[in-house]
């Protein structure tokens, strides 16, 4: 998400009132570099979209970075595109006409680990493989993501919050905080959903957990 934390100094007589603003995360870049750099770098020539519905701000930005990517390469095409609720039962219902529409070599990017299991129990009830048949990606590298697999995007949460502390002490300490805003960018966290020499997976059922970081977009 392009989250803006505002560190207004308090105005002192030797000091005026300053103003620093830090983009934390931009989701909509990584989408971006995901859709171009890694899936479709892996081989998959097609790459849908499964999010939130509208309104979510966090949701909304990440669509609008996929939507981006695809335009550049003439892939926003509607069939490709669903959305649901923070649910694994209702993504996999949603998810699968775009898996069909898309079949084997194609990927698809989620708005969240959650929604990505979604992807993940269609592919299974098709007897298609994660990865090898057919690429997922989530989103917030969740306790989800690394149990089952999913290649997801890791927000920079701890870099995020050591950054934030520090000027906070400098405003506290009366050190000039910084004006300019600096960009966090997630990091791509690659595992077996877009590994094309990916086995067969095992059979696992996935459970609809409330981990601690996948929650969709309510941040």
């Amino acid at each position: 998400m392009t989250t803006s934390i505002d560190t207004t100094s308090r105005p002192t007589s030797a000091r005026p009132r300053r103003r620093s603003r830090i983009l934390v995360v931009d989701d909509a870049r990584a989408e971006r570099d995901l859709y171009s750099a890694h899936l479709r770098g892996a081989g998959y020539d097609r790459v849908g979209f499964l999010g939130w519905p509208a309104g979510s701000p966090v949701g909304d930005e990440r669509r609008a970075g996929w939507l981006g990517a695809a335009a550049d390469v003439g892939g926003d095409h509607p069939e490709w595109q669903a959305s649901a609720p923070q649910d694994v039962g209702l993504a996999a219902a949603a998810v699968a006409p775009v898996i069909d529409a898309m079949g084997p070599g194609g990927a698809v990017a989620c708005a969240s680990d959650t929604l990505a299991m979604g992807a993940w129990m269609v592919l299974r009830e098709r007897g298609l493989t994660p990865g090898r048949d057919f690429g997922i990606v989530g989103f917030d590298d969740s306790d989800l993501a690394q149990a089952f697999g999913l290649t997801s995007l890791r927000q920079p949460l701890h870099e995020v919050a050591e950054e934030v502390l520090a000027i906070l002490d400098d405003g506290r300490a009366g050190r000039p905080m910084p004006v300019e805003g600096r960009i966090h960018r997630p990091t791509l966290i690659t595992r077996g959903s877009t590994d094309r020499s990916s086995p067969p997976s095992a059979d696992r059922t996935p459970h609809h957990a409330d981990n601690r970081t996948d929650n969709g977009g309510n941040r």
